[in-house]
C-alpha cells in the first residue's frame, strides 16, 4: 500500500468526516518521509518510523479538525496564529496545509527543528506558514487570533503566554493529558478569570495514545 493511501485510510478510520484528498495525502506523505530521513541524521523527535510519526504526530495534529468535522467541537481556526514550542512543526505544518486560509507562525527555539520546518514549507509549497527561531520572550508586541500549544507546558504557563499574545476573543488550543485538572487547579485564579473554556473533548487515536483537547477564549478587558 502506498503511504499516501495509508494516510488517507488512517484519517478516515479515525475521523469519518475528515476527508484527505489525493494532493493533500501526497504532501503529507512527503512530510512524514522527509521527517523520517531528517530524524535519522539530526534527531528532531523521539518518535521513529513511519507508523509512529503517522499516529503520534500527524493524527494527533489533526484532532481539532477531526473533532470539528465529526461535530464534536464547534470552534475552528481563523486569522493568524502562533504554534508555540512547535518542535518539528506539528501541528502547525498540518494546520497550515489543511487550512490554506489560515496563517500559522511556528515559534521554536531549536535551530535544527526550525531548519526542518523551513525545508517542509518549501517542499509542500506552503505560503501561509512561517518558522521563527525565537524564544517566547522575543515575541513582545505581537497580537494573534489563535495559539496552538501541543504538549508544551503547564496550564499556568499557557494561560500566561495566551494572555500576552492573544487578542480579545482569541483562542488558545491546548493538547493535554490526564493531568489537566490538577494543572488547572494550580493556575492563579486571576489568570483563570481572563479566559472562558469553550471546548473540552477527550480523544483516542490508539490503545495507548489519546488525550484531551481544550480550547480557551480570551475575554475582553
Amino acid at each position: 500500500m502506498r503511504k499516501a493511501v495509508q494516510i488517507q485510510n488512517a484519517v478516515q478510520n479515525l475521523f469519518s468526516g475528515l476527508l484527505i484528498n489525493e494532493a493533500q495525502a501526497d504532501q503529507l506523505e512527503r512530510l512524514l518521509t522527509g521527517l523520517e530521513r531528517w530524524n535519522q541524521k539530526v534527531n528532531l523527535t523521539a518518535i521513529s518510523g513511519f507508523e509512529g510519526l503517522l499516529n503520534k504526530h500527524l493524527l494527533d495534529s489533526l484532532v481539532p479538525l477531526g473533532l470539528l468535522t465529526n461535530r464534536q467541537m464547534t470552534h475552528s481556526f481563523a486569522g493568524r496564529g502562533f504554534d508555540l514550542g512547535s518542535g518539528a512543526g506539528f501541528p502547525g505544518l498540518i494546520i497550515a496545509l489543511m487550512l490554506p486560509q489560515v496563517e500559522v507562525v511556528s515559534v521554536e527555539k531549536v535551530a535544527k527543528k526550525v531548519a526542518f520546518q523551513t525545508w517542509a514549507k518549501a517542499e509542500l509549497g506552503l505560503t501561509n506558514f512561517t518558522a521563527w527561531s525565537k524564544r517566547f520572550e522575543e515575541l513582545g508586541g505581537q497580537s494573534v487570533d489563535f495559539i496552538i500549544a501541543r504538549a508544551l507546558a503547564e496550564m499556568a504557563d499557557l494561560l500566561h503566554w495566551a494572555d500576552l499574545f492573544l487578542r480579545p476573543e482569541g483562542l488558545l488550543w491546548a493538547w493535554k493529558g490526564q493531568g489537566f485538572d490538577q494543572e488547572w487547579a494550580r493556575c492563579p485564579q486571576a489568570l483563570q478569570a481572563r479566559f472562558e473554556r469553550v471546548e473540552d473533548q477527550t480523544y483516542q487515536i490508539g490503545p495507548d495514545l489519546g488525550g484531551r483537547l481544550l480550547v480557551f477564549k480570551k475575554l475582553a478587558n
